[in-house]
């Protein structure tokens, strides 16, 4: 599941070859720099998707933990990264504190606080 997160990076032993696997955070990372330069309707969405798939990685790899300890710090990752999407994101209200979605956060976090 890490490796699908973090991408091949995140294996031990991990050869230059592996640096071509991004993972979820990676894509959503080298998609957030081609918005930067060019932004698109067509790049908002794919940065969207990956921030997301990254975020359900950390959320099922959170459920598969033994310890409690290990699952709080797999929600906290993936708590992490919804925050650093909302924040990259004026249109979802990251760039204004009072927005809806910073409500929509601290109450997402409220409930992840059940798990954690």
């Amino acid at each position: 599941m890490e490796v699908a997160i973090k991408g091949a990076g995140a294996e031990k032993g991990k050869t230059k070859d592996d640096d071509k696997v991004w993972g979820w955070v990676g894509l959503a990372e080298q998609i957030r720099r081609a918005m930067e330069v060019k932004p698109t309707p067509e790049y908002e969405k794919q940065y969207l998707d990956a921030s997301y798939n990254a975020a359900d990685c950390w959320h099922k790899y959170a459920i598969a933990q033994s310890t409690d300890a290990n699952r709080k710090k797999m929600l906290a990752s993936g708590f992490k990264s919804i925050k650093g999407t909302a924040a990259m994101m004026p249109s979802l209200g990251g760039a204004n504190p009072g927005s809806n979605s910073t409500a929509c956060i601290a109450s997402s976090s409220r409930r992840c606080s059940i798990w954690a």
